[in-house]
């Protein structure tokens, strides 16, 4: 018994004097350390030099700090974490030069009078320990410009704890506070940003009246259920979180003496909002209020915003019903009314109104009254993924919108002169619909440059169906076109045309001719089939890049391409067998990629007659012999002296990919 009990002594005095060895890195600056071991945190300042730049101590084990341990020394930043530290003894900095103490991630549970004291500090952490009091006077003659307890276990802030204390930013985030005592934060003159989120906070009181000096308030996710008029009277908030709360009604004066900037009520429970309660704000720029419970907006449902550069958000609501006259008495710039249960536009909503944007996406409109926009200036307007199947050629009447979205509704039915009759119209977005006739729609439309109609049923493209329009930009891709016919394209100005994933099968001759300004012509997966001279007539642009991947093309005739020039030319995934010699005769084109496809030969010299040809990509296939160009053993060949600067990194990087790593040659 008496060899147990001495043997376990033994064993226990072992693990002390292991445990007792600490190890310190110490830097001279933000990246050259040194490590010391000690024996004991009480030979700490034996291992610091004088002027260091940081000492650091992580994962140790280190009970206390005692008092006078750092006496002397010269320190920028003081850094302690996950060290299992409970203790630090009043004195235990005293005579010491820090600039940012870092002790987050200990144990510490009380913050001592004494430790803090008399300090000028940048910052001081107190993150993500056990703290649950801070005794009176703790922080008494400390400035710091960032001091942070969160992540700790506060629930009471009494009004002794930051008595005398300067404070920029005070970080009280992630703890269990139920209550802060009256002055407690206003006697901090200097105080700049307060972080309360994550706490148990219900009753506002006059704790956050008179805060002269802060600007940023942050209550967000406690449980706070009533803001009581004046609840900020006399403070100089800027910016005001107040999101995930418990907050079910706005009343007059709920914000009453302020200016500010930037609110945040989201995510509460608010259905009920006085018609003044954001009164008298002519500065802010953002009101949040998605995600609660607001029904119905009544005539003049809110008064007192004044600025075209305030955004108002209410997506995620509850909003049935818009009244004509809501937003008659406020002036913003954005509206954000998306994923509501709206069915109905009606005139007089928006009537009148100069907007930036308006978000009217996810609803369940089904109808728009006649003239529901006249008069409305608006850069951006959405209504996609609504219920809409027709629209009546007075819908848009009489506004000023640059960019309409209608994408993802049920839009059968167009009525002539619908968008006619908006003014200013740039970019109009029809994709995901069921159109499929455009007969009269988009011809003479003098200002629409974009016209994305992806995703319809449109089967056919009559002349004049753009004629007179300035669209730069179409796309007409997975629709059910046959064929492309002459006087369709032809002396517009398109520079990008894409008609991916149709049913094209014939492009008659002509079709493309007179696209001088063409950049972009994408027909990949279609039925084209074989190709002749016929199929794309003239293009002539050297910057022009023509796909024609994915279309079954299994034979190439003979001078098919000799009215083209083009910047590249895409015919992957096709079905060639092989590349005869005047297949691409007296074309123009700086690129050619032929891979995946079945290619087992290629003709002597067959891109001898191209003009201006750098690359040829030939990978993906079944050649077992040399291509004859310069007699070379390789799938991807670059002509001497080819400029490369005119291709897109992705083009190249595709091709190296693609090479496999067969040499490539320049």
């Amino acid at each position: 018994m008496v060899l147990e009990l001495f043997f376990l002594v033994l064993v226990a005095l072992f693990d002390a004097h292991v445990q007792s060895e600490i190890t310190v890195n110490v830097y001279t600056n933000n990246f050259q350390s040194k490590e010391a071991i000690i024996p004991s945190i009480e030979s700490l300042k034996s291992v610091i030099p004088n002027k260091t730049y940081r000492v650091e101590i992580s994962n140790q084990t280190i009970a206390r700090l005692p008092s006078g341990v750092l006496e002397g020394a010269t320190i920028s930043e003081l850094k302690l974490k996950h060290d299992q530290l409970k203790d630090i003894e009043p004195g235990a900095l005293q005579g010491a030069h820090i600039n940012a103490i870092l002790l987050d991630h200990n144990e510490i549970e009380t913050v001592k009078k004494g430790v803090f004291n008399n300090r000028s500090i940048w910052k001081l952490h107190l993150s993500n320990n056990q703290i649950s009091t801070i005794e009176d006077d703790a922080f008494d003659t400390l400035d710091v410009s960032f001091l942070q307890l969160n992540n700790n276990n506060l629930e009471n802030i009494r009004a002794g704890i930051f008595h005398n204390t300067k404070v920029s930013t005070l970080d009280l985030s992630n703890n269990k506070i139920q209550k802060i005592e009256v002055n407690a934060l206003t006697q901090i003159t200097s105080l700049f940003n307060v972080q309360l989120s994550n706490n148990l906070i219900k009753d506002l009181g006059g704790i956050f009246s008179k805060l002269f000096t802060v600007t940023n308030l942050n209550l967000g996710n406690n449980k706070i259920e009533v803001i009581e008029p004046n609840s900020f009277a006399g403070s100089r908030l800027f910016t005001l979180h107040l999101q995930d709360n418990n907050i079910k009604e706005l009343k007059t004066n709920s914000f009453n003496g302020l200016s500010l900037n930037f609110l945040n009520l989201s995510n509460n429970h608010i259905s009920s909002i006085d018609s003044d309660a954001f009164a008298d704000q002519p500065q802010i720029s953002s009101i949040i209020l998605s995600h609660n419970n607001i029904g119905n907006l009544e005539s003049k449902f809110l008064k007192g915003i004044n600025s075209q550069h305030a955004s108002l958000f209410l997506d995620n609501n509850n909003i049935v019903n818009v009244e004509p006259g809501a937003f008659d008495d406020i002036v913003i710039g954005v509206l954000k009314l998306q994923e509501n249960k709206i069915e109905l536009i009606k005139r007089g909503v928006f009537n009148k109104k100069n907007f930036y944007s308006i978000n009217l996406a996810k609803h369940k409109i089904s109808k728009i009254e006649d003239r529901a926009f006249k008069d409305l200036v608006v850069d951006s307007l959405t209504l996609s993924k609504n219920l809409l199947s027709t629209l009546k050629k007075d819908a848009f009447l009489g506004a000023k919108i640059s960019n309409v979205k209608l994408d993802n509704n049920q839009i059968s039915n167009i009525e002539n002169s619908t968008f006619h009759h908006i003014n200013s119209l740039k970019r109009l977005d029809l994709s995901n619909n069921r159109i499929g006739d455009i007969t009269n729609l988009f011809s003479y439309l003098d200002q629409l440059n974009d016209l994305n109609l992806d995703n319809n049923l449109i089967k056919v493209l009559n002349p004049n169906d753009f004629a007179g329009s300035e669209i730069t930009t179409l796309s007409i891709n997975n629709n059910q076109l046959v064929q492309i016919g002459k006087g369709v394209f032809n002396d517009l100005l398109f520079m990008s045309i894409s008609l991916i994933d149709n049913l094209i099968s014939k492009i008659e001759e002509g079709s493309f001719d007179d696209t001088d300004e063409l950049l972009n012509l994408r027909l990949g997966s279609n039925k084209i089939g074989d190709f002749t001279p016929a199929s794309l007539g003239t293009l002539n642009n050297e910057e022009l890049e023509l796909s024609l991947d994915d279309n079954g093309i299994s034979n190439i005739a003979p001078n098919s391409f000799s009215q083209v020039t083009a910047l590249s030319l895409k015919l992957q995934n096709n079905s060639l067998t092989a590349i005869k010699r005047d297949g691409f005769k007296s074309a123009e084109i700086g690129f050619i990629s032929l891979s995946k496809n079945q290619i087992s030969s290629v003709e002597e010299n067959a891109f001898e007659d191209v003009k201006g040809l750098n690359l040829i990509d030939l990978s993906f296939n079944k050649l077992h012999v040399p291509v004859s160009s310069n007699s070379k053993h390789i799938n991807l060949f670059v002509t001497p002296g080819a400029d490369l600067s005119k291709y897109r990194s992705e083009t190249l990087d595709n091709l190296a990919q693609a090479s496999r790593g067969n040499r490539v040659e320049f």
